[in-house]
């Protein structure tokens, strides 16, 4: 996960202040063969996460508190959370290293033992238990900082160790966006295999609610508890790992003929299945299908098709549209996906693509049957879970406060020398309030 920023110790064991983790029972979601483990606080950062929840919310406040505890996650995660609303992504960064490295301490990240686990992809925390939300947070923040920094190879390793932590309860949804950041990171293959080889999507049977700043646009009771009571859906439904499958085949060799016709066809699969993409994803790029009178790219005609009418859709998806997880899963994908389908050639392939659709129904027909699959995935599978993840989450900024908001904030309380001058009084106030100076000849209490 990186190196401890520099200036700061590493950070603490559990028999220092830190934290430890321990084998932990399943969950109902888990699979055999999972690892799944719970951190555990000592009674230093327990004492820690109580003093937090005295603060009012005064940010500087909160800075002092991460000065005297270093590697306190859920405060650095909260306190990252502010800088990077008030457009300070370079104090961010080690906050969310040094939140991650509390974790990375805690599992012994050198040890046999903990690579062993992570190489085969078995290790597994689950975001349900209060002491990992700060684990499951800082991770989402860092690989959403570095996707909007251009890091994209960085975002998509970040978002794959999300992922694999509870693949089958993915809290943060990151199957929505992860096809977009390994296609964005070159690594078609890895895309590839995510299509071909579907994940099981099972009930999280917990609140996100604590993951996440914003809340969710519309989302019904069982999609707020995290599905539960749901059976498992799939991820062979995702509309933007179906439709960017299709960049990829695409990109797999740029020279062959069947490359690109094999990409048309997995367009016009993707649309059978999510026929709002095309509208959607047009609108994204800046392209208004009903206007448009380029001669290249005239979406029109196509457009008026009858599968890709509101009324089919109305008709079709109601129960999917109703839960809310299906257009959260569609704006996602435009979200993510706007930057490569803009592009020309890409704007080209989802017009042949759509073309091939309405050819393969016929004049004014849908395709009833897929999307009577589809409306019930994503109704009534654990799929509608996602209905409670804000759509703030795929876009390409945090939200940003006001001018005022940074009036008065400190950031020298970020620095490693504000850690040391806390790290000093706190071992005064422990000898009796009294800091020796080097060379003798006085002190001062406090």
């Amino acid at each position: 996960l990186g190196p401890t920023p520099d200036g700061f110790d590493a950070a603490p064991t559990f028999g220092k202040g830190g934290l430890r983790w321990v084998r932990a029972d399943a969950p109902r979601r888990g699979r055999g063969g999972d690892a799944w483990y719970a951190f555990e606080a000592s009674d230093g950062y327990a004492a820690a996460t109580a003093e937090l929840k005295r603060l009012r919310g005064d940010p500087n406040e909160l800075a002092a508190h991460v000065a005297a505890h270093p590697y306190h996650a859920p405060a650095l995660v909260v306190l990252a959370k502010f800088v990077l609303k008030l457009n300070k992504a370079e104090l961010a960064g080690p906050l969310l290293a040094r939140a991650t490295s509390a974790f990375e301490a805690a599992m012994g990240g050198g040890s046999e033992k903990t690579r062993d686990v992570i190489k085969r992809g078995v290790l597994r925390a689950d975001a349900a238990d209060p002491e990992h939300a700060a684990l499951f947070r800082a991770l989402l923040t860092r690989a959403r900082c570095a996707a909007m920094t251009g890091a994209a190879e960085t975002a998509a390793n970040l978002f794959r160790f999300l992922l694999a932590l509870d693949p089958t309860g993915d809290p943060c949804g990151v199957l929505l966006r992860l096809d977009a950041d390994l296609y964005e990171a070159n690594d078609d293959a890895a895309l590839l295999e995510l299509h071909d080889r579907p994940l099981p999507v099972a009930a999280w049977a917990g609140s996100v609610e604590p993951l996440f700043d914003d809340a969710p646009r519309s989302c019904a009771a069982p999609c707020r508890a995290g599905g539960a009571g749901l059976p498992e859906g799939t991820t062979a439904l995702l509309p933007g790992l179906a439709l960017n499958r299709a960049l990829a085949l695409r990109r797999s060799d740029l020279d062959d003929p069947s490359a690109r016709k094999r990409a048309v066809a997995a367009v016009a699969d993707a649309l059978a299945a999510h026929p709002q993409l095309l509208t959607s994803m047009l609108r994204a790029c800046g392209v208004d299908p009903d206007s448009d009178r380029t001669t290249t790219f005239d979406f029109r005609e196509i457009s008026w098709h009858e599968h890709f009418r509101k009324h089919v859709r109305e008709a079709h998806l109601a129960n999917a549209y109703a839960a809310g997880a299906l257009p959260l899963a569609i704006d996602a994908c435009c979200l993510r996906g706007r930057k490569f389908w803009s592009q020309p050639d890409a704007l080209r392939l989802l017009h042949d693509g759509a073309k091939v659709l309405t050819k393969r129904l016929g004049p004014g027909k849908a395709s009833t049957k897929t999307l009577a699959i589809v409306d019930n995935m994503w109704s009534a599978t654990a799929l509608a879970k996602y209905a409670a993840v804000p759509v703030e989450e795929f876009g390409d900024r945090f939200a940003q406060l006001g001018p005022d908001a940074a009036e008065g904030f400190d950031d020298s309380l970020l620095t490693a020398d504000a850690a040391r001058r806390a790290a000093d009084e706190r071992r005064m106030l422990q000898n009796g309030g009294v800091r020796r100076v080097a060379g003798g000849g006085g002190g001062f209490a406090d």
